[in-house]
């Protein structure tokens, strides 16, 4: 799934804990930029992350800065921080995006069919889940009308 543009905030009760602190700790930008990157993984964080030469501790920096890494060798020091990949919280983002999308297709007066072929190859969907994700968009809708 492609990281550019995701808005974690959008989706921010979906993140695991361990996500949230790292939001709170070095900001949604980094926290972002580390979870596309480096997501999936177990990272050790050593002691001394400040000091180039630790192989672990350069690719950190060169993620997301010196800054980042040195709140993150600060919290985290010594310990081994595993980075979720955060797959549910990304595709509800990607569904949210994918509707929204659509709906300024349809807005601009294009028909749904081609408002498919245009979003579908964008989104990594095929054209049946895009009409899943659309179906439940609606329902949502529908019952928050209802409350």
């Amino acid at each position: 799934m492609k990281y550019e543009n995701l808005d974690l905030e959008q989706v921010r009760d979906l993140l695991p804990p361990i996500v949230l602190e790292l939001i709170d700790l070095i900001g949604y930008r980094d926290t972002t930029i580390l979870i596309g990157k480096l997501g999936g993984i177990s990272f050790p964080i050593g002691v001394s992350v400040r000091k180039r030469g630790n192989r672990r501790a350069d690719v950190l920096i060169d993620i997301i800065g010196a800054k980042a890494a040195a709140l993150i060798e600060q919290r985290f020091g010594g310990e081994v921080l595993y980075i979720p990949r955060c797959e549910s919280a990304l595709r509800e983002w990607r569904n949210r995006s994918f509707v929204a999308q659509y709906q300024q297709h349809i807005a601009a007066g294009e028909s749904g069919r081609f408002a498919l072929m245009a979003l579908c190859p964008q989104f990594g969907l095929s054209d049946r889940q895009a009409q899943k994700i659309l179906a439940q968009s609606t329902e949502v809708k529908q019952q928050m009308d209802l409350l």
